[in-house]
């Protein structure tokens, strides 16, 4: 596993070439900041988005969003990604890429 940044400053994100294809992701599960980002963006609470996910708290969900906040540009090419699957693709259930 690869830390988000270097020294640690994001205690629950990491960055792994080989999970979620190196995406930032809360730590120790396959959800990802712009996942986060696109969720609370879209009107869930920090804390229904924490129910709706064993294992994920309103902290660490607050971490994310501190993440997406620095990291921008990343994120937003995340969220890009998530949103707009390539040609002959769908987004299926947790945003997992199907073939049609």
């Amino acid at each position: 596993m690869i830390n988000a940044m270097p020294g640690n400053e994001y205690e629950h994100i990491a960055k792994d070439p080989e999970y979620r294809s190196g995406k930032a992701r809360i730590l120790g599960t396959g959800l990802t900041v712009a996942g986060v980002v696109i969720m609370h963006n879209g009107g869930d609470s920090l804390e229904a988005i924490a129910a709706a996910y064993p294992g994920i708290t309103v902290e660490k969900l607050r971490e994310a969003l501190a993440y997406a906040a620095v990291h921008k540009e990343e994120i937003a090419r995340d969220i890009y990604a998530l949103t707009n699957p390539p040609k002959g693709y769908r987004i299926g259930p947790k945003g997992v890429l199907l073939k049609k």
